[in-house]
C-alpha cells in the first residue's frame, strides 16, 4: 500500500475544542477486510487533494486494525482530534479516559450514534432504498424487481421493498450464469407492468439488457436500474433501448460536478476515484471549513455546514448524519446525462432518544 506524505505544519490559533492550536487527524482502516488497503489508499488520496496548502491540519500515518474486535486496541492511546474510519460504531469502542475525538464514519453502514461525537459522512446510500425513493415519485403501481441472486442482491431487494410505496407486483432473482430471460420479459409484457427495477451484474446484466431491448417492453415501462453498465459492451440496438431507463446512483465520477476532482485524483493515484476516494476528499473539505466555524465544538461546526461536493450539495441533520444528493441519469447513445437529483436524509433512531 502506498503511504502518502501528508505531513503538515501546525500554525495559528484556532477556535477548536479544548483550546487546540491545530487539528490532528488519524485514519484507521480494517486490515481484515480484503479491500481495506485500497480503501485506505483512496481515502488518503482524496484527503490529500482537499488539504493541499492547508497548514493547520496534521494528518498522522494511517493505523490498521483487525476487525471490530481489534479497533479498541488500535485506538487506545491515540492522540488525535479527529478519527476517520470505516467503522460506523467506532465511538462506542473508544474506552480511553481521555477526551473523545470526533469520529468521521466514511462507511455507508449506519449506526445509531446519538452522542454528538460521530459524523456519518456517506449518508444512507443503500442502493435499493435509493431506487425506491426515486420510483416513489413516478406513481408506478405494477412494478417488478429483478436482482442478482446473492447476499448483495437480496439486500438491495429488501431495501427496495421497505422503502417503495407503490405497487410491487413481484420479484425474481437472476442466476449468475443465466442467459435466457424470455420468462422475465414475458412477465413484464403480459402483466402490462408500468414499473421495473433491476440490479444485475456480469453476463446476466448484459444478457438481460439485450433481451429487454428486443422484448418490445421498453416504451411502456418506467425502468430504474442501479447496475453498473459498461457502454463498450452494448450493441447499438441495446444502447437505444436504454433511452427509456433511468440510472440511480449515489456517486458517479463521470458527472460534470465531478470532472475536476476525477482528473486531479487520477493524476495523483493513476486511478479513478472510488466512493472511498470521494469520502476522503469530503472529509478534508468539511474539516477545513469547520475550523473557521463559530460554534462551540468541532461537531457543531461540522453539522452546521452545507457545501458543494463533487457528488452535489451535502449537508447534515443535527445528529451528524449526512443529507446527500442522489443522481438520476438518463442513458444516451454515448454516455450518461444527469436528469436531476433528489436529496436523501439518513434514517436513524436519534430523534427518538
Amino acid at each position: 500500500m502506498k503511504l502518502l506524505s501528508l505531513a503538515l505544519m501546525a500554525l495559528g490559533a484556532l477556535a477548536l475544542p479544548n483550546g487546540a492550536q491545530a487539528l490532528t487527524v488519524s485514519i484507521l482502516w480494517d486490515a481484515s477486510n480484503s479491500t481495506g488497503s485500497s480503501w485506505s489508499e483512496h481515502v488518503q488520496t482524496g484527503l490529500a487533494l482537499s488539504l493541499d496548502e492547508d497548514e493547520e491540519i496534521e494528518v498522522q500515518a494511517p493505523i490498521a486494525y483487525q476487525g471490530s474486535s481489534g479497533f479498541a486496541e488500535a485506538v487506545s492511546g491515540l492522540d488525535a482530534d479527529v478519527v476517520i474510519t470505516d467503522l460506523a460504531e467506532a465511538s462506542d469502542l473508544f474506552s480511553s479516559s481521555d477526551a473523545k475525538p470526533l469520529f468521521i464514519n466514511l462507511s455507508p453502514v449506519i449506526a445509531d450514534t446519538c452522542n454528538r461525537d460521530t459524523v456519518h459522512l456517506a449518508g444512507d446510500v443503500a442502493i435499493g432504498r435509493l431506487a425506491a425513493i426515486y420510483m416513489n415519485g413516478l406513481d408506478a403501481q405494477r412494478t417488478f424487481a429483478f436482482v442478482k441472486e446473492n447476499d448483495e442482491g437480496k439486500k438491495h431487494l429488501e431495501d427496495f421493498r421497505r422503502a417503495f410505496t407503490g405497487g410491487l407486483g413481484g420479484a425474481a432473482f437472476a442466476q449468475k450464469d443465466q442467459s435466457d430471460f424470455d420468462n422475465e420479459i414475458a412477465i413484464l409484457r403480459v402483466t402490462k407492468a408500468d414499473g421495473a427495477y433491476f440490479d444485475l451484474e456480469g453476463e446476466a446484466l448484459y444478457g438481460y439488457l439485450d433481451a429487454f431491448a428486443t422484448g418490445i417492453v421498453s416504451d411502456s415501462l418506467t425502468t430504474v436500474t442501479t447496475s453498473k453498465i459498461d457502454y463498450d459492451r452494448l450493441s447499438e440496438t441495446t444502447r437505444k433501448a436504454l433511452g427509456s431507463m433511468t440510472l440511480v446512483s449515489a456517486w458517479n465520477p463521470d458527472t460534470v460536478d465531478a470532472l475536476d476532482f476525477k482528473a486531479a485524483f487520477n493524476t495523483r493515484l493513476g486511478e479513478d476515484p472510488s466512493f472511498a476516494g470521494l469520502m476522503g476528499f469530503e472529509a478534508g473539505d468539511l474539516l477545513t471549513q469547520a475550523m473557521t466555524g463559530s460554534q462551540d465544538s468541532l461537531f457543531d461546526n461540522v453539522v452546521a455546514l452545507s457545501w458543494q461536493s463533487p457528488r452535489g450539495p451535502v449537508s447534515f441533520d443535527p445528529h451528524g448524519y449526512a443529507i446527500v444528493p442522489v443522481g438520476a441519469y438518463s442513458f444516451t447513445e454515448a454516455a450518461l446525462s444527469l436528469k436531476g437529483r433528489i436529496s436523501v436524509a439518513t434514517q436513524h433512531a436519534c430523534d427518538a432518544s
